[in-house]
């Protein structure tokens, strides 16, 4: 099956985010933390070349959303950061007329830096902490895909 170029389509949306250094609670133990999140809503609509009608564009969820909670020591330029990603479910009506269906996908990231100096820093990422899955229905086959945990770890330089 080919790629199909679907024409002319919109987009439109709205994002909301947020941050709150947990400081301003006034609890001692709580003065490095922040707290950060975002919320995104989508839409959107394209007529298909094939069957005339009006759909979302492919794999488009209708909002995703981060919440993020950072911890950041400045007497020694070290943070560490816990993430939680979130996509909401994807509908996609194939040429066909059948269905694929992406269910919510959660996945957890957890993140380290350390500052090197004025130009560089040590940093260590972990992405998909839990080895989340991803689960869809095609065509009424059920089908789970495998996301890796990955890893990173390096030296950044800054200008």
């Amino acid at each position: 099956m080919e790629p199909v170029n679907v024409g002319e389509g919109r987009i439109f949306g709205a994002e909301f985010e947020w941050e709150a250094k947990l400081a301003a609670t006034g609890i001692r133990v709580l003065k490095d933390f922040t707290f950060r999140g975002n919320v995104s809503w989508f839409d959107s609509a394209v007529r298909d070349p094939v069957t005339g009608e009006e759909r979302q564009f492919k794999d488009q969820p209708d909002f995703v959303s981060n919440l993020v909670l950072l911890y950041f020591y400045k007497p020694w330029g070290a943070g560490v950061n816990v993430a939680w990603n979130y996509l909401d479910e994807r509908i996609d009506v194939k040429n066909d007329g059948t269905q694929k269906i992406e269910a919510p996908l959660s996945l957890v990231d957890l993140s380290a830096r350390k500052s090197l100096g004025k130009h560089w820093s040590l940093f260590f990422d972990v992405r998909n902490l839990f080895h989340e899955e991803k689960h869809k229905v095609d065509a009424g086959l059920k089908e789970v895909e495998s996301i890796p945990t990955v890893y990173f770890f390096g030296i950044r330089g800054h200008i």
